[in-house]
Parts: C-alpha cells; structure tokens; sequence
C-alpha cells in the first residue's frame, strides 16, 4: 500500500450533500433573479424547511433542527465557496 484513501473531513451535513446543494442553488437563483433578492436566515430556514421532508424537522417530533446558527453557517459557507457571484440562467 502505497498511500492511506482520503476521507471527507469535517462533520457531516446536517441534509446531506444532495438536499444541502439543492438549497443553496435555489437561495442563489433568488439573489441574482432581476434586481436581486435580499437572502436573510428567516430565508434560508423556509427555503430548507420546504424542501426537507417536515416529519424529520423537530417540530413534529423530528431530530432536525434548523435554526438561525445553522442558517449563518450555511450562508458563510456559501459566500466561503463563492455561490454569490454564480449566475443561473
């Protein structure tokens, strides 16, 4: 053996990749639609909500939360990676 495999490193995603990834194009196709769209974390946590499947979320007995600390933290890893300046057409 030449080499270890690598892994991810870090904590997993709280949605997964494919969920998490979905979230994020659709808060970004909100920001650069027309004169641009204000993306708050009020934004973020009924854009996630939506999308999620609502009997995982805590509020009907779920163990997801998603709140504002989570929402920060999705948005700094969006403007970390550099999602605002994508344009989707």
């Amino acid at each position: 053996m030449v080499s270890l495999p690598v892994k991810k490193r870090g904590r997993s995603l709280l949605l997964g990749e494919d969920l998490d990834m979905k979230v994020q194009l659709y808060l970004n196709n909100v920001r650069c639609q027309g004169n641009g769209g204000v993306v708050s974390s009020r934004i973020v946590m009924a854009a996630a909500s939506f999308s999620y499947d609502k009997y995982r979320l805590v509020e009907f007995g779920g163990p997801v939360l998603l709140n504002r600390h989570w929402a920060h933290s999705l948005l700094k890893k969006m403007k970390k990676e550099g999602y605002y300046s994508l344009m989707i057409i």
